[in-house]
């Protein structure tokens, strides 16, 4: 179906574009990437942003020795979808060297961005949504032609999408059909063809028992209310032996055969409380000028931590050895963690000086070393 191909397309740009497409070879980069790699890897990352994954995103929180809470900020914020992963702000939170909240509030604002990577998401859903509604048209106008069902056509449009759904519901209709040695060698099939793990296999297992079970039930041709009475009992005392897997299965039929009662418990939403209460991070308390350079000596970057009194009325200056003002950056933030590329900055001693309207504060010296 050419809607099939239009999924299949973007499905096919989505992987090419995530992580640079590749996924594992970027995991393996940023699990074994050294502290003195640690430029090169936020450089690299910021590269594939916004498109990086949450398995990429995860390695890169947990690779404290390269990625300081600075580099990763720059990376989280990049990709606005981090913020709406439970599982990504649950490993920020749980960092050996504690993030601060201001930088945890700069990651947190993309759980109202919709981003790059999750418009093509999206996109993919809606192509997917499309294909699907053509495809269950397609099997129910062929379901209720009304010249009979036409059971090749029907496994040629299956075989079209394969999937453990399609194919159980494949053998399902030659069941019905009355063809049961076609359906079961349908069935015997499916765990190699969809090569089933372990767990995959007990369901299967539990289904072909199901329908064994109640093949006299569901194929013989007969109202429900007319099943034969050892069949009955059978399922009576599968019932009350309380069967789990089955229970409900079981119960069904045996309410339609009239040989038990049931009634559907209705559970009612609890009215006192809409949504869940999300929690707030605490307001930025008002600093005293405060300004810290790390790592001390430097090679690739430098990362300046600073809190100033009031934002907009602070800068941070960078002196080399002569006085000699290099670098210079304004408008600051209340809080924040700043990167510094030494870029080519020569080998020595540079000084760091916070002015707060227009008044130095602070002052730290650090020393690049190539």
């Amino acid at each position: 179906m050419a809607a099939d191909a239009e999924a299949e397309q973007k499905q096919q740009q989505l992987d090419a574009i995530i992580d640079g497409g590749q996924t594992e070879a970027t995991a393996g980069e940023v699990v074994f990437a050294a502290p003195a790699e640690a430029l090169e890897l936020h450089d690299n990352l910021l590269q594939k942003s916004p498109y990086l994954s949450d398995t990429v995103m995860k390695e890169a929180i947990d690779n404290e020795a390269a990625l300081n809470n600075a580099l990763l900020r720059d990376v989280l914020v990049a990709n606005p979808q981090s913020a709406k992963s439970e599982n990504l702000m649950q490993a920020v939170d749980e960092r050996n060297n504690p993030m601060p909240d201001y930088m945890k509030d700069e990651i947190e604002e993309g759980a109202t961005m919709v981003s790059a990577r999750e418009q093509l998401e999206n996109n993919l859903a809606m192509a997917r949504s499309e294909a699907d509604g053509w495809y269950h048209r397609m099997v129910g106008d062929m379901l209720n032609d009304s010249a009979g069902v036409n059971i090749e056509a029907l496994q040629d449009l299956f075989e079209s999408r394969p999937s453990p759904a399609n194919a159980y519901f494949g053998a399902l209709q030659q069941l019905e059909n009355g063809d049961s040695l076609a359906g079961y060698e349908a069935l015997s099939a499916l765990p190699a063809t969809f090569r089933y793990n372990p767990g995959q296999m007990a369901e299967h297992e539990l289904m072909v028992e199901r329908l064994g079970l109640l093949h006299p039930v569901l194929f013989s041709g007969i109202p429900i209310n007319a099943t034969d009475s050892l069949t009955a009992a059978n399922l009576l005392q599968r019932y009350q032996n309380g069967e789990t897997d089955s229970h409900s299965w079981i119960r069904n039929c045996l309410v339609a055969m009239g040989k038990i009662a049931f009634s559907e418990d209705y559970i009612l939403p609890d009215e006192t409380k809409s949504a869940e209460v999300e929690p707030t991070r605490p307001k930025i308390p008002t600093y005293q000028p405060y300004l810290k350079v790390f790592p001390n000596p430097a090679r690739d970057y430098v990362v300046f931590e600073y809190h100033t009194p009031q934002p907009g009325q602070s800068l941070i200056r960078i002196y080399n050895a002569q006085g000699r003002a290099i670098q210079e950056t304004g408008n600051l933030k209340t809080a924040d963690q700043m990167v510094w590329q030494t870029g080519n900055a020569l080998s020595g001693t540079y000084t760091c000086c916070l002015w707060v309207n227009g008044h130095v504060k602070a002052t730290v010296k650090f020393s690049v070393v190539r």
